[in-house]
């Protein structure tokens, strides 16, 4: 996973009671994926995405519905999605 050259995280999914997807953990990332987005692998780790990134499920794109689907289908999946969100700009060092 580290060596790929592609944004790569990691993630548990947490499914409500009536089984739809709220939110997702993250459990690794590699370094492109720090790269990429800004984050910082020690901060964000084990934290919720909402918690990371509290517009999360407001954009364009509901990241926790497509990989609370993606987890329950077990298909592979490649896809390229841009952020809607300005954050990468407020954590770039």
């Amino acid at each position: 996973m580290e060596r790929l050259p592609c944004a790569y995280a990691y993630h548990r999914v947490i499914y409500d009671d009536g089984g739809s997807p709220e939110d997702y953990i993250f459990l690794d990332v590699n370094s492109a994926f720090e790269e990429m987005t800004g984050f910082k692998k020690e901060d964000i780790l084990g934290k919720r995405a909402t918690e990371v990134l509290p517009g999360l499920r407001e954009g364009n794109f509901d990241w926790v519905d497509f990989y609370g689907r993606l987890t329950r289908s077990g298909r592979e999946e490649e896809f390229v999605q841009y952020a809607d969100a300005g954050w990468k700009e407020d954590r770039a060092p």
